[in-house]
């Protein structure tokens, strides 16, 4: 028997890890509206970093969940998101698509445009935005606290970036003026071969800026 299954009821779209007696994973953004209301304070290290404005075009190459997507849109960006598990890309189309039914998002999701592939060869093949975002699935420790039992699942479901640093140099070097990473809070600099412009970091999350 297969360890995941991916199923729908009326309610969206559900994988389900059956070796876990956590609750199947399902991407419904309605329950962040709390977070997209104050995503426009200051106190928010995503605004910090990425400095969000109406119109100002963002690359997400490591979607997963999507929720800071849908903050960035919220706030007006166009937002590219990026992931190239199937499987995943097909929750995050259903959370979109539902999204777009939903009288607070219907905006927001609009702004967002979902892509099924290789982040390196998306960003190989369009223009380039104004800020590429990375937020990777970095192994987590045995005691860290992690998390929600949906980032629970999606870690066991998709396992660590093996090429992060990869994917990191790739978007350095395609010229794209502004990048923002979301390496493991409490780490030195994510990237040995290349120290961050700017940091913008809290007890619990950290924000790496290259400026080009």
């Amino acid at each position: 028997m297969s360890r995941f299954k991916l199923y729908r009821t009326s309610v969206g779209l559900f994988l389900e890890d059956r070796y876990s007696q956590q609750k199947p994973l399902i991407i419904d953004f309605s329950r962040i509206e709390r977070r997209l209301k104050q995503a426009g304070r200051r106190t928010e290290l995503l605004v910090q970093a990425v400095k969000p404005r109406e119109g100002l075009s963002i690359l997400d190459c490591t979607a997963g969940l999507g929720n800071d997507a849908l903050i960035l849109a919220y706030l007006g960006c166009e937002v590219t998101l990026i992931e190239r598990s199937r499987v995943i890309s097909y929750l995050l189309e259903d959370a979109i698509l539902r999204a777009r039914d939903h009288h607070l998002l219907s905006q927001t999701a609009e702004r967002m445009e979902l892509i099924c592939d290789d982040s390196i060869s998306v960003l190989a093949s369009r223009p380039l935005p104004d800020v590429v975002y990375l937020d990777p699935m970095f192994p987590s420790k045995k005691s860290s606290a992690l998390v929600k039992g949906s980032m629970q699942v999606l870690q066991r479901y998709l396992g660590p970036d093996l090429d992060s640093e990869k994917l990191l140099d790739a978007v350095l070097q395609s010229g794209v003026k502004k990048t923002v990473v979301k390496p493991p809070p409490r780490t030195s600099h994510w990237n040995s071969r290349m120290r961050p412009t700017q940091v913008v970091e809290s007890r619990n999350a950290r924000f790496e800026i290259y400026f080009q």
